[in-house]
Protein backbone atom coordinates (compact mmCIF):
# COMPACT_ATOMS: atom_id res chain seq x y z
CA UNK A 1 0.00 0.00 0.00
CA UNK A 2 1.20 3.50 -0.74
CA UNK A 3 0.41 5.86 2.10
CA UNK A 4 1.00 9.51 1.21
CA UNK A 5 0.64 10.65 4.81
CA UNK A 6 3.98 9.27 5.98
CA UNK A 7 6.35 12.19 6.72
CA UNK A 8 9.37 10.50 5.16
CA UNK A 9 7.64 10.52 1.77
CA UNK A 10 8.29 14.25 1.50
CA UNK A 11 11.92 13.37 1.05
CA UNK A 12 11.37 10.36 -1.22
CA UNK A 13 12.77 12.04 -4.31
CA UNK A 14 15.94 12.97 -2.39
CA UNK A 15 16.41 9.45 -1.07
CA UNK A 16 16.21 7.52 -4.34
CA UNK A 17 19.95 7.12 -4.61
CA UNK A 18 20.22 5.98 -1.01
CA UNK A 19 17.63 3.32 -1.88
CA UNK A 20 19.70 2.19 -4.85
CA UNK A 21 22.92 2.10 -2.82
CA UNK A 22 21.29 -0.08 -0.16
CA UNK A 23 20.46 -2.70 -2.78
CA UNK A 24 23.59 -4.51 -4.05
CA UNK A 25 21.84 -5.69 -7.22
CA UNK A 26 20.47 -2.26 -8.13
CA UNK A 27 23.85 -0.70 -7.40
CA UNK A 28 25.59 -3.18 -9.71
CA UNK A 29 23.11 -2.56 -12.50
CA UNK A 30 23.43 1.22 -12.21
CA UNK A 31 27.23 0.99 -12.15
CA UNK A 32 27.11 -1.02 -15.36
CA UNK A 33 24.77 1.58 -16.89
CA UNK A 34 27.11 4.41 -15.89
CA UNK A 35 30.07 2.68 -17.54
CA UNK A 36 27.92 1.95 -20.57
CA UNK A 37 26.84 5.58 -20.95
CA UNK A 38 30.40 6.81 -20.54
CA UNK A 39 31.74 4.28 -23.03
CA UNK A 40 28.99 4.97 -25.53
CA UNK A 41 29.51 8.74 -25.73
CA UNK A 42 33.31 8.55 -25.53
CA UNK A 43 33.59 6.01 -28.35
CA UNK A 44 31.03 7.98 -30.39
CA UNK A 45 33.06 11.19 -30.12
CA UNK A 46 36.29 9.34 -30.87
CA UNK A 47 35.01 7.68 -34.04
CA UNK A 48 33.57 10.96 -35.33
CA UNK A 49 36.93 12.67 -34.80
CA UNK A 50 38.71 9.72 -36.44
CA UNK A 51 36.43 10.03 -39.49
CA UNK A 52 36.79 13.81 -39.54
CA UNK A 53 40.58 13.60 -39.53
CA UNK A 54 40.40 11.23 -42.49
CA UNK A 55 37.76 12.83 -44.69
CA UNK A 56 36.42 15.96 -43.03
CA UNK A 57 32.81 16.64 -42.14
CA UNK A 58 31.49 14.55 -45.03
CA UNK A 59 33.11 11.32 -43.86
CA UNK A 60 32.25 12.09 -40.24
CA UNK A 61 28.60 12.58 -41.13
CA UNK A 62 28.46 9.43 -43.26
CA UNK A 63 30.03 7.33 -40.49
CA UNK A 64 27.54 8.70 -37.96
CA UNK A 65 24.68 7.89 -40.31
CA UNK A 66 26.07 4.39 -40.96
CA UNK A 67 26.06 3.72 -37.22
CA UNK A 68 22.56 5.08 -36.62
CA UNK A 69 20.61 3.84 -39.64
CA UNK A 70 20.96 0.06 -39.02
CA UNK A 71 20.14 0.57 -35.35
CA UNK A 72 16.80 2.17 -36.31
CA UNK A 73 15.75 -1.12 -37.91
CA UNK A 74 17.51 -3.45 -35.46
CA UNK A 75 16.43 -1.87 -32.17
CA UNK A 76 12.69 -2.90 -32.16
CA UNK A 77 13.59 -6.46 -33.14
CA UNK A 78 16.45 -6.70 -30.65
CA UNK A 79 14.16 -5.55 -27.83
CA UNK A 80 12.07 -8.72 -28.25
CA UNK A 81 15.07 -10.90 -27.34
CA UNK A 82 14.55 -9.95 -23.71
CA UNK A 83 11.26 -11.85 -23.75
CA UNK A 84 12.91 -15.07 -24.92
CA UNK A 85 15.97 -15.05 -22.67
CA UNK A 86 15.98 -14.72 -18.84
CA UNK A 87 16.30 -11.02 -18.12
CA UNK A 88 19.42 -11.02 -15.98
CA UNK A 89 21.17 -13.20 -18.53
CA UNK A 90 20.00 -10.91 -21.34
CA UNK A 91 21.43 -7.87 -19.57
CA UNK A 92 24.80 -9.59 -19.15
CA UNK A 93 24.80 -10.64 -22.81
CA UNK A 94 23.95 -7.10 -23.90
CA UNK A 95 26.84 -5.60 -21.94
CA UNK A 96 29.14 -8.36 -23.17
CA UNK A 97 28.19 -7.74 -26.81
CA UNK A 98 28.89 -4.01 -26.58
CA UNK A 99 32.16 -4.62 -24.73
CA UNK A 100 33.30 -7.21 -27.29
CA UNK A 101 32.53 -5.03 -30.33
CA UNK A 102 34.17 -2.01 -28.71
CA UNK A 103 37.32 -4.00 -27.94
CA UNK A 104 37.25 -5.31 -31.50
CA UNK A 105 37.26 -1.74 -32.77
CA UNK A 106 40.12 -0.88 -30.39
CA UNK A 107 42.16 -3.86 -31.64
CA UNK A 108 41.64 -2.84 -35.26
CA UNK A 109 42.65 0.74 -34.50
CA UNK A 110 45.76 -0.36 -32.61
CA UNK A 111 46.70 -2.68 -35.48
CA UNK A 112 46.35 0.12 -38.00
CA UNK A 113 43.63 -1.77 -39.91
CA UNK A 114 41.86 -0.33 -42.92
CA UNK A 115 39.31 2.35 -42.06
CA UNK A 116 36.47 0.32 -43.57
CA UNK A 117 37.14 -2.46 -41.07
CA UNK A 118 37.18 0.08 -38.24
CA UNK A 119 33.88 1.52 -39.43
CA UNK A 120 32.45 -1.99 -39.65
CA UNK A 121 33.34 -2.58 -36.01
CA UNK A 122 31.77 0.77 -35.12
CA UNK A 123 28.55 -0.27 -36.85
CA UNK A 124 28.54 -3.58 -34.97
CA UNK A 125 29.05 -1.67 -31.72
CA UNK A 126 26.14 0.59 -32.66
CA UNK A 127 23.93 -2.46 -33.10
CA UNK A 128 25.13 -4.08 -29.88
CA UNK A 129 24.45 -1.02 -27.74
CA UNK A 130 20.77 -1.07 -28.76
CA UNK A 131 20.45 -4.21 -26.64
CA UNK A 132 21.55 -2.59 -23.40
CA UNK A 133 18.82 -0.06 -22.58
CA UNK A 134 15.84 -2.41 -23.16
CA UNK A 135 17.61 -5.12 -21.17
CA UNK A 136 18.37 -2.67 -18.36
CA UNK A 137 14.74 -1.52 -18.17
CA UNK A 138 13.43 -5.08 -18.25
CA UNK A 139 15.69 -6.34 -15.47
CA UNK A 140 14.81 -3.70 -12.87
CA UNK A 141 11.48 -5.29 -11.81
CA UNK A 142 13.35 -8.59 -11.49
CA UNK A 143 15.90 -7.34 -8.98
CA UNK A 144 13.89 -4.68 -7.12
CA UNK A 145 12.48 -5.99 -3.85
CA UNK A 146 9.78 -3.38 -3.27
CA UNK A 147 7.79 -0.86 -5.32
CA UNK A 148 9.79 2.02 -3.83
CA UNK A 149 13.04 0.34 -4.87
CA UNK A 150 11.72 -0.06 -8.40
CA UNK A 151 10.70 3.59 -8.65
CA UNK A 152 14.03 4.70 -7.18
CA UNK A 153 15.87 2.53 -9.71
CA UNK A 154 13.99 4.10 -12.63
CA UNK A 155 14.61 7.62 -11.37
CA UNK A 156 18.29 6.84 -10.82
CA UNK A 157 18.53 5.40 -14.33
CA UNK A 158 17.79 8.74 -15.99
CA UNK A 159 20.23 10.62 -13.80
CA UNK A 160 22.96 8.00 -14.18
CA UNK A 161 22.67 8.15 -17.96
CA UNK A 162 22.92 11.94 -17.99
CA UNK A 163 25.92 11.90 -15.67
CA UNK A 164 27.53 9.21 -17.80
CA UNK A 165 27.12 11.32 -20.92
CA UNK A 166 28.57 14.36 -19.19
CA UNK A 167 31.57 12.58 -17.64
CA UNK A 168 32.14 10.40 -20.69
CA UNK A 169 32.18 13.41 -23.01
CA UNK A 170 34.75 15.34 -21.01
CA UNK A 171 36.91 12.35 -20.08
CA UNK A 172 36.69 11.00 -23.61
CA UNK A 173 37.87 14.29 -25.03
CA UNK A 174 40.83 14.44 -22.67
CA UNK A 175 41.77 10.84 -23.40
CA UNK A 176 41.35 11.42 -27.12
CA UNK A 177 43.90 14.23 -26.99
CA UNK A 178 46.37 12.05 -25.10
CA UNK A 179 45.89 8.56 -26.54
CA UNK A 180 43.95 8.98 -29.78
CA UNK A 181 40.87 7.10 -30.96
CA UNK A 182 42.42 3.70 -30.26
CA UNK A 183 43.11 4.68 -26.65
CA UNK A 184 39.55 5.89 -26.13
CA UNK A 185 38.06 2.71 -27.55
CA UNK A 186 40.41 0.54 -25.51
CA UNK A 187 39.63 2.28 -22.22
CA UNK A 188 35.90 2.30 -23.06
CA UNK A 189 36.05 -1.42 -23.82
CA UNK A 190 37.77 -2.19 -20.54
CA UNK A 191 35.16 -0.14 -18.68
CA UNK A 192 32.40 -2.04 -20.46
CA UNK A 193 33.99 -5.33 -19.41
CA UNK A 194 33.86 -4.08 -15.81
CA UNK A 195 30.18 -3.29 -16.35
CA UNK A 196 29.59 -6.80 -17.66
CA UNK A 197 31.35 -8.30 -14.63
CA UNK A 198 29.14 -6.16 -12.36
CA UNK A 199 25.91 -7.69 -13.66
CA UNK A 200 26.91 -11.24 -14.55
CA UNK A 201 25.78 -13.83 -12.03
CA UNK A 202 23.08 -11.70 -10.36
CA UNK A 203 19.91 -13.36 -9.12
CA UNK A 204 16.28 -12.21 -8.88
CA UNK A 205 15.30 -10.47 -5.66
CA UNK A 206 14.18 -12.52 -2.70
CA UNK A 207 11.13 -12.01 -0.54
CA UNK A 208 11.15 -8.99 1.75
CA UNK A 209 8.84 -9.17 4.74
CA UNK A 210 7.44 -6.23 6.63
CA UNK A 211 6.23 -6.00 10.20
CA UNK A 212 2.49 -6.47 10.38
CA UNK A 213 0.69 -3.75 12.31
CA UNK A 214 -2.27 -4.93 14.32
CA UNK A 215 -5.12 -2.43 14.72
CA UNK A 216 -8.55 -2.67 16.34
CA UNK A 217 -11.36 -0.82 14.60
CA UNK A 218 -14.03 0.83 16.69
CA UNK A 219 -17.49 -0.49 15.85
CA UNK A 220 -18.81 3.03 15.21
CA UNK A 221 -15.99 3.87 12.82
CA UNK A 222 -12.26 4.19 12.62
CA UNK A 223 -10.08 6.89 14.01
CA UNK A 224 -7.92 9.04 11.82
CA UNK A 225 -5.77 7.40 9.15
CA UNK A 226 -2.48 6.29 10.67
CA UNK A 227 0.78 7.54 9.16
CA UNK A 228 2.17 4.08 8.57
CA UNK A 229 2.57 1.96 5.46
CA UNK A 230 -0.39 -0.28 4.66
CA UNK A 231 -0.35 -3.84 5.85
CA UNK A 232 1.75 -5.91 3.51
CA UNK A 233 2.37 -9.48 4.60
CA UNK A 234 5.07 -10.01 2.00
CA UNK A 235 6.49 -8.24 -1.00
CA UNK A 236 7.90 -10.49 -3.69
CA UNK A 237 9.77 -9.25 -6.75
CA UNK A 238 10.15 -12.26 -9.02
CA UNK A 239 10.57 -11.92 -12.77
CA UNK A 240 7.63 -9.76 -13.80
CA UNK A 241 6.77 -11.00 -17.26
CA UNK A 242 3.65 -8.84 -17.23
CA UNK A 243 5.58 -5.70 -18.09
CA UNK A 244 6.97 -7.04 -21.33
CA UNK A 245 5.30 -8.76 -24.24
CA UNK A 246 7.09 -10.65 -27.00
CA UNK A 247 6.56 -8.90 -30.28
CA UNK A 248 8.06 -9.96 -33.58
CA UNK A 249 9.00 -7.71 -36.46
CA UNK A 250 5.53 -8.02 -38.01
CA UNK A 251 3.79 -6.89 -34.83
CA UNK A 252 6.19 -3.96 -34.48
CA UNK A 253 5.49 -2.92 -38.08
CA UNK A 254 1.74 -3.13 -37.49
CA UNK A 255 2.06 -0.91 -34.41
CA UNK A 256 4.07 1.67 -36.37
CA UNK A 257 1.63 1.69 -39.29
CA UNK A 258 -1.35 2.04 -36.95
CA UNK A 259 0.31 4.99 -35.21
CA UNK A 260 1.17 6.63 -38.52
CA UNK A 261 -2.46 6.40 -39.64
CA UNK A 262 -3.65 8.09 -36.45
CA UNK A 263 -1.08 10.90 -36.76
CA UNK A 264 -1.86 11.42 -40.45
CA UNK A 265 -5.56 11.83 -39.68
CA UNK A 266 -5.10 14.35 -36.85
CA UNK A 267 -3.50 17.77 -37.58
CA UNK A 268 -2.76 18.48 -33.92
CA UNK A 269 -0.71 15.32 -33.67
CA UNK A 270 1.12 15.97 -36.93
CA UNK A 271 2.38 19.38 -35.95
CA UNK A 272 3.69 18.31 -32.54
CA UNK A 273 5.45 15.23 -33.94
CA UNK A 274 6.98 17.41 -36.66
CA UNK A 275 8.54 19.96 -34.29
CA UNK A 276 9.81 17.23 -31.96
CA UNK A 277 11.40 15.47 -34.92
CA UNK A 278 13.10 18.70 -36.00
CA UNK A 279 14.42 19.11 -32.45
CA UNK A 280 16.04 15.68 -32.67
CA UNK A 281 17.40 16.45 -36.14
CA UNK A 282 19.25 19.37 -34.55
CA UNK A 283 21.02 16.93 -32.23
CA UNK A 284 22.25 14.92 -35.21
CA UNK A 285 23.57 18.07 -36.87
CA UNK A 286 25.30 19.20 -33.68
CA UNK A 287 27.02 15.82 -33.28
CA UNK A 288 28.98 16.58 -36.45
CA UNK A 289 29.15 20.36 -36.13
CA UNK A 290 30.52 20.05 -32.58
CA UNK A 291 33.56 18.26 -34.01
CA UNK A 292 34.01 20.88 -36.72
CA UNK A 293 33.56 23.75 -34.25
CA UNK A 294 36.16 22.40 -31.82
CA UNK A 295 38.78 21.36 -34.36
CA UNK A 296 38.47 23.93 -37.16
CA UNK A 297 36.79 27.06 -35.83
CA UNK A 298 38.06 27.18 -32.23
CA UNK A 299 41.24 25.16 -32.67
CA UNK A 300 40.45 23.60 -29.27
CA UNK A 301 41.73 20.17 -30.24
CA UNK A 302 40.27 16.78 -29.42
CA UNK A 303 39.73 17.81 -25.81
CA UNK A 304 37.51 20.64 -27.02
CA UNK A 305 35.22 18.15 -28.78
CA UNK A 306 34.58 16.40 -25.47
CA UNK A 307 34.02 19.67 -23.62
CA UNK A 308 31.45 20.88 -26.14
CA UNK A 309 29.61 17.57 -26.09
CA UNK A 310 29.73 17.60 -22.30
CA UNK A 311 28.30 21.13 -22.18
CA UNK A 312 25.33 19.99 -24.26
CA UNK A 313 24.82 17.01 -21.93
CA UNK A 314 25.09 19.16 -18.82
CA UNK A 315 22.46 21.48 -20.25
CA UNK A 316 20.15 18.55 -20.78
CA UNK A 317 20.61 17.52 -17.16
CA UNK A 318 19.81 21.02 -15.90
CA UNK A 319 16.89 21.37 -18.29
CA UNK A 320 15.29 18.20 -16.96
CA UNK A 321 15.17 19.79 -13.51
CA UNK A 322 13.71 23.03 -14.86
CA UNK A 323 11.06 21.10 -16.79
CA UNK A 324 9.46 19.99 -13.50
CA UNK A 325 7.81 23.43 -13.41
CA UNK A 326 5.72 22.39 -16.43
CA UNK A 327 3.70 19.89 -14.39
CA UNK A 328 0.03 20.90 -14.47
CA UNK A 329 0.47 24.03 -16.61
CA UNK A 330 -2.66 24.66 -18.64
CA UNK A 331 -0.78 25.99 -21.66
CA UNK A 332 2.60 24.80 -22.89
CA UNK A 333 3.15 26.86 -26.02
CA UNK A 334 4.78 29.78 -24.22
CA UNK A 335 7.41 27.56 -22.51
CA UNK A 336 8.03 25.84 -25.85
CA UNK A 337 8.64 29.15 -27.61
CA UNK A 338 10.92 30.39 -24.83
CA UNK A 339 12.87 27.14 -24.84
CA UNK A 340 13.21 27.28 -28.64
CA UNK A 341 14.58 30.83 -28.44
CA UNK A 342 17.11 29.72 -25.79
CA UNK A 343 18.23 26.91 -28.10
CA UNK A 344 18.60 29.31 -31.02
CA UNK A 345 20.50 31.98 -29.11
CA UNK A 346 22.82 29.50 -27.41
CA UNK A 347 23.80 27.51 -30.49
CA UNK A 348 23.85 30.62 -32.68
CA UNK A 349 26.23 32.44 -30.36
CA UNK A 350 28.61 29.47 -30.60
CA UNK A 351 28.90 30.06 -34.33
CA UNK A 352 29.03 33.84 -34.32
CA UNK A 353 31.58 34.33 -31.50
CA UNK A 354 34.61 32.04 -32.04
CA UNK A 355 35.61 31.59 -28.40
CA UNK A 356 35.67 28.31 -26.48
CA UNK A 357 33.98 29.79 -23.41
CA UNK A 358 31.17 31.17 -25.59
CA UNK A 359 30.76 27.78 -27.28
CA UNK A 360 30.57 25.99 -23.94
CA UNK A 361 28.03 28.43 -22.52
CA UNK A 362 26.09 28.38 -25.78
CA UNK A 363 25.88 24.59 -25.94
CA UNK A 364 24.98 24.52 -22.23
CA UNK A 365 22.09 26.91 -22.92
CA UNK A 366 21.13 24.91 -25.99
CA UNK A 367 20.98 21.71 -23.94
CA UNK A 368 18.79 23.37 -21.31
CA UNK A 369 16.45 24.79 -23.92
CA UNK A 370 16.16 21.54 -25.86
CA UNK A 371 15.42 19.52 -22.71
CA UNK A 372 12.59 21.85 -21.69
CA UNK A 373 11.34 22.02 -25.29
CA UNK A 374 11.15 18.23 -25.58
CA UNK A 375 9.33 17.80 -22.27
CA UNK A 376 6.78 20.48 -23.20
CA UNK A 377 6.30 18.98 -26.65
CA UNK A 378 5.87 15.42 -25.42
CA UNK A 379 3.44 16.59 -22.75
CA UNK A 380 1.43 18.49 -25.34
CA UNK A 381 1.41 15.41 -27.56
CA UNK A 382 -0.05 13.16 -24.91
CA UNK A 383 -2.65 15.76 -23.99
CA UNK A 384 -4.04 15.84 -27.54
CA UNK A 385 -3.57 12.15 -28.43
CA UNK A 386 -6.52 9.75 -28.10
CA UNK A 387 -6.05 7.49 -25.08
CA UNK A 388 -6.49 4.27 -27.06
CA UNK A 389 -3.65 5.11 -29.46
CA UNK A 390 -1.26 6.98 -27.18
CA UNK A 391 1.35 4.21 -26.95
CA UNK A 392 1.34 3.72 -30.71
CA UNK A 393 1.82 7.43 -31.28
CA UNK A 394 4.78 7.56 -28.93
CA UNK A 395 6.18 4.51 -30.67
CA UNK A 396 6.03 6.39 -33.97
CA UNK A 397 7.63 9.41 -32.31
CA UNK A 398 10.62 7.31 -31.21
CA UNK A 399 11.02 6.06 -34.76
CA UNK A 400 10.76 9.59 -36.11
CA UNK A 401 13.36 10.78 -33.61
CA UNK A 402 15.85 8.08 -34.57
CA UNK A 403 15.35 8.78 -38.27
CA UNK A 404 15.67 12.55 -37.69
CA UNK A 405 18.87 12.01 -35.71
CA UNK A 406 20.37 10.00 -38.59
CA UNK A 407 19.26 12.55 -41.18
CA UNK A 408 20.80 15.33 -39.10
CA UNK A 409 24.21 13.66 -39.33
CA UNK A 410 23.84 13.64 -43.14
CA UNK A 411 22.61 17.24 -43.28
CA UNK A 412 25.57 18.63 -41.33
CA UNK A 413 28.26 18.14 -44.03
CA UNK A 414 25.89 19.49 -46.68
CA UNK A 415 25.32 22.65 -44.65
CA UNK A 416 29.06 23.05 -44.11
CA UNK A 417 29.81 22.72 -47.82
CA UNK A 418 27.13 25.24 -48.74
CA UNK A 419 27.52 27.78 -45.91
CA UNK A 420 30.78 27.10 -44.12
CA UNK A 421 31.12 26.17 -40.45
CA UNK A 422 29.75 29.43 -39.07
CA UNK A 423 26.82 29.55 -41.47
CA UNK A 424 25.98 25.92 -40.77
CA UNK A 425 25.85 26.58 -37.02
CA UNK A 426 23.63 29.62 -37.48
CA UNK A 427 21.23 27.68 -39.71
CA UNK A 428 21.21 24.76 -37.28
CA UNK A 429 20.49 27.16 -34.43
CA UNK A 430 17.49 28.56 -36.28
CA UNK A 431 15.81 25.22 -37.02
CA UNK A 432 13.84 24.84 -33.79
CA UNK A 433 12.86 28.50 -33.20
CA UNK A 434 11.95 28.97 -36.88
CA UNK A 435 9.80 25.83 -36.86
CA UNK A 436 7.95 26.94 -33.72
CA UNK A 437 7.34 30.45 -35.01
CA UNK A 438 6.15 29.29 -38.44
CA UNK A 439 3.91 26.61 -36.97
CA UNK A 440 2.79 28.72 -34.02
CA UNK A 441 -0.91 28.95 -35.05
CA UNK A 442 -1.13 25.17 -35.42
CA UNK A 443 0.73 24.56 -32.16
CA UNK A 444 -1.56 27.05 -30.41
CA UNK A 445 -4.57 25.09 -31.65
CA UNK A 446 -3.07 21.84 -30.39
CA UNK A 447 -2.18 23.47 -27.07
CA UNK A 448 -5.71 24.82 -26.61
CA UNK A 449 -7.27 21.43 -27.37
CA UNK A 450 -5.18 19.64 -24.75
CA UNK A 451 -6.89 18.45 -21.59
CA UNK A 452 -5.28 19.00 -18.19
CA UNK A 453 -6.53 16.70 -15.40
CA UNK A 454 -5.77 18.92 -12.42
CA UNK A 455 -7.39 16.93 -9.61
CA UNK A 456 -6.03 13.64 -10.90
CA UNK A 457 -2.56 15.13 -11.36
CA UNK A 458 -2.54 16.38 -7.76
CA UNK A 459 -3.42 12.92 -6.46
CA UNK A 460 -0.80 11.22 -8.65
CA UNK A 461 1.94 13.58 -7.46
CA UNK A 462 1.04 12.85 -3.81
CA UNK A 463 1.80 9.13 -4.20
CA UNK A 464 5.46 8.61 -3.25
CA UNK A 465 6.19 6.02 -5.95
CA UNK A 466 5.00 8.46 -8.63
CA UNK A 467 6.45 11.77 -7.46
CA UNK A 468 9.95 11.20 -8.86
CA UNK A 469 8.62 10.41 -12.36
CA UNK A 470 9.13 12.72 -15.31
CA UNK A 471 6.58 15.38 -16.23
CA UNK A 472 5.30 13.45 -19.23
CA UNK A 473 4.83 10.28 -17.17
CA UNK A 474 2.89 12.14 -14.45
CA UNK A 475 0.53 13.79 -16.92
CA UNK A 476 -0.02 10.55 -18.76
CA UNK A 477 -0.98 8.76 -15.55
CA UNK A 478 -3.38 11.57 -14.63
CA UNK A 479 -4.98 11.22 -18.04
CA UNK A 480 -5.46 7.48 -17.53
CA UNK A 481 -7.27 7.72 -14.15
CA UNK A 482 -10.95 6.75 -14.00
CA UNK A 483 -13.44 7.66 -11.26
CA UNK A 484 -15.18 5.10 -9.05
CA UNK A 485 -17.73 5.41 -6.21
CA UNK A 486 -17.91 2.74 -3.49
CA UNK A 487 -20.61 2.52 -0.80
CA UNK A 488 -19.70 2.09 2.86
CA UNK A 489 -19.13 -1.51 3.90
CA UNK A 490 -18.31 -2.76 0.41
CA UNK A 491 -15.03 -4.47 -0.43
CA UNK A 492 -12.97 -2.66 -3.03
CA UNK A 493 -10.58 -5.58 -3.42
CA UNK A 494 -10.49 -8.98 -1.75
CA UNK A 495 -7.49 -10.94 -0.53
CA UNK A 496 -6.63 -13.69 -2.99
CA UNK A 497 -8.28 -12.05 -6.00
CA UNK A 498 -6.38 -11.30 -9.19
CA UNK A 499 -5.05 -7.74 -9.23
CA UNK A 500 -5.92 -5.62 -12.25
CA UNK A 501 -6.01 -2.03 -10.94
CA UNK A 502 -4.28 0.49 -8.69
CA UNK A 503 -6.48 2.73 -6.53
CA UNK A 504 -6.10 6.23 -5.04
CA UNK A 505 -8.51 7.51 -2.42
CA UNK A 506 -10.03 10.89 -3.27
CA UNK A 507 -12.50 11.03 -0.38
CA UNK A 508 -13.40 8.70 2.49
CA UNK A 509 -11.60 6.03 4.47
CA UNK A 510 -11.14 2.32 4.18
CA UNK A 511 -9.71 -0.50 6.28
CA UNK A 512 -6.98 -2.94 5.32
CA UNK A 513 -7.68 -6.52 6.41
CA UNK A 514 -5.25 -9.46 6.24
CA UNK A 515 -6.75 -12.89 6.93
CA UNK A 516 -9.87 -11.14 8.20
CA UNK A 517 -8.05 -8.94 10.73
CA UNK A 518 -7.94 -5.16 10.40
CA UNK A 519 -4.33 -4.00 10.31
CA UNK A 520 -4.58 -0.41 9.07
CA UNK A 521 -6.88 2.43 8.09
CA UNK A 522 -6.07 4.73 5.18
CA UNK A 523 -7.70 7.89 3.91
CA UNK A 524 -7.57 10.58 1.21
CA UNK A 525 -4.37 10.64 -0.80
CA UNK A 526 -3.39 7.04 -0.04
CA UNK A 527 -3.01 4.45 -2.76
CA UNK A 528 -3.35 0.69 -2.70
CA UNK A 529 -3.22 -2.32 -4.99
CA UNK A 530 0.34 -2.05 -6.32
CA UNK A 531 1.66 -5.28 -4.81
CA UNK A 532 -0.41 -7.64 -6.93
CA UNK A 533 0.30 -5.61 -10.05
CA UNK A 534 4.06 -5.39 -9.67
CA UNK A 535 4.63 -8.93 -8.45
CA UNK A 536 1.95 -10.71 -10.50
CA UNK A 537 0.51 -12.35 -7.38
CA UNK A 538 -3.04 -12.47 -5.93
CA UNK A 539 -4.19 -9.61 -3.74
CA UNK A 540 -2.36 -9.71 -0.41
CA UNK A 541 -5.13 -8.00 1.59
CA UNK A 542 -8.79 -7.03 1.55
CA UNK A 543 -9.61 -3.31 1.34
CA UNK A 544 -13.07 -2.45 2.74
CA UNK A 545 -14.84 0.90 2.58
CA UNK A 546 -15.47 2.22 6.09
CA UNK A 547 -17.22 5.32 4.72
CA UNK A 548 -18.50 6.30 1.30
CA UNK A 549 -15.47 6.28 -1.01
CA UNK A 550 -14.55 8.33 -4.03
CA UNK A 551 -11.71 6.50 -5.75
CA UNK A 552 -9.50 7.17 -8.75
CA UNK A 553 -8.56 3.99 -10.57
CA UNK A 554 -5.56 3.24 -12.76
CA UNK A 555 -5.59 0.13 -14.92
CA UNK A 556 -2.75 -2.37 -14.85
CA UNK A 557 -1.10 -1.50 -18.19
CA UNK A 558 -0.45 2.25 -17.66
CA UNK A 559 0.55 1.60 -14.04
CA UNK A 560 3.21 -0.90 -15.07
CA UNK A 561 4.41 1.29 -17.93
CA UNK A 562 5.04 4.17 -15.55
CA UNK A 563 6.58 2.25 -12.65
CA UNK A 564 8.78 -0.10 -14.64
CA UNK A 565 9.88 2.52 -17.15
CA UNK A 566 9.06 0.22 -20.05
CA UNK A 567 6.46 1.84 -22.33
CA UNK A 568 4.58 -0.83 -24.30
CA UNK A 569 1.61 -0.72 -26.63
CA UNK A 570 -1.84 -1.09 -25.08
CA UNK A 571 -2.52 -4.09 -27.30
CA UNK A 572 0.63 -5.92 -26.27
CA UNK A 573 0.12 -5.21 -22.56
CA UNK A 574 -3.49 -6.35 -22.77
CA UNK A 575 -2.41 -9.59 -24.43
CA UNK A 576 -0.08 -10.34 -21.52
CA UNK A 577 -2.76 -9.53 -18.96
CA UNK A 578 -5.24 -11.82 -20.69
CA UNK A 579 -2.65 -14.60 -20.87
CA UNK A 580 -2.00 -14.43 -17.11
CA UNK A 581 -5.71 -14.28 -16.31
CA UNK A 582 -6.24 -17.34 -18.49
CA UNK A 583 -3.47 -19.16 -16.60
CA UNK A 584 -5.16 -18.28 -13.31
CA UNK A 585 -8.47 -19.67 -14.58
CA UNK A 586 -6.77 -22.90 -15.62
CA UNK A 587 -5.28 -23.27 -12.14
CA UNK A 588 -8.70 -22.81 -10.59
Amino acid sequence: MADASHPEHRFESLAVFATVVRSPSLLRVQLALLLFSMGEIASWIAILVYAYNRGGATESGLVAFAQLAPAVVFAPIAATLGDRIPRIRMLALAHAAFAATTLLGAALLLAGADALLVYGAAILAGLALTLVRPAHAAVLPTIARTPSELTAANVATGTVENVGVLVGSVAGGVLLAEAGTAGVWLVAGVGLVVGFLAVVGMRPATVVRRRRLELTLDEEGPGPALPVPGAVDAVRAAEVAVVASPRGGGAVLQEILAGLRVIHAEPNLRVVVLVLGLSMMLVGILDVLGVVLALDVLDAGDQGVGLISGALGAGGLLGAGIAISLVGRHRLLAPMILAAVVVGLGIGASGLVPLLVVALLGFLAGGIGKSVFDVAGRTMLQRVAPDATLARIFGVLEGVNMAALALGTLAAPVLIQLLGSTGALVVAASIVPAAVLVLRPYLARADASGIVHEEELGLIRAIPMFTPLRVTALERLAQELDHMHVRAGADVIRQGDTGDRFYIIGQGQCAILVDGRAVNVIGPGAGFGEIALLNDVPRTATVRAVTELELFVLDRAPFLEAITGQPRSQAAAQAVIERHMEMNREVE
